[in-house]
């Protein structure tokens, strides 16, 4: 067996935290199993420095998150991604009083379903046919449908335009 720098390690750890263990392994030629293991420790490590920072601290890290992206604060701050992002749950939520962060709003439409299925059955299209139009997937088009996913503008633009309807009429917010 191979034994591996850490310099190799932390490049590859970074790697596969960026891209997948699968991948990492494949690119690096480093068993997928030995980078499961790595990360598991790295995470370790990453919880146990977390656990150092004060409320103040983990504060200012999700406000920096939220102004430069999850990423560049991972970087920049050396905490994972996935501890910012419970961070932020957490002030979200409300749970250290005298903070707070407001979650963000997603973009998003959901189908009038009554304008939907008639402009369907009215121009003899299938859900099946409109998700090839679209480019997306039966099932997601199907989600779109029951009103359990929401859509981008540009999506229901598309498909407002492929059943001959206004927008406006299409779409809820």
């Amino acid at each position: 067996m191979r034994r591996y720098s850490t310099e190799e390690m932390r490049y590859i750890i970074s790697l596969a935290e960026k891209i997948g263990a699968s991948e990492a392994a494949r690119i690096c030629s480093v068993p997928v199993n030995t980078i499961n293991s790595w990360l598991f420790y790295a995470r370790r490590a990453k919880k146990n420095d977390a656990e150092k920072y004060t409320v103040e601290q983990k504060y200012e890290i999700v406000r920096y998150a939220q102004e430069y992206g999850t990423h560049a604060a991972s970087q920049d701050n050396g905490v994972s991604e996935y501890t910012l992002s419970k961070w932020r749950r957490e002030f979200e939520n409300g749970d250290h009083h005298g903070y707070r962060v407001v979650k963000r709003k997603r973009l998003g439409f959901y189908l009038n379903r009554n304008v939907f299925k008639r402009r369907l059955k009215k121009l003899g299209i299938k859900q099946k046919d409109l998700a090839a139009m679209v480019g997306r997937d039966v099932m997601t088009i199907s989600a779109y449908a029951n009103g359990s996913r929401s859509m981008k503008p540009a999506i229901a633009e598309k498909i407002a335009a492929i059943l001959q309807v206004e927008f406006k009429d299409l779409v809820s917010k």
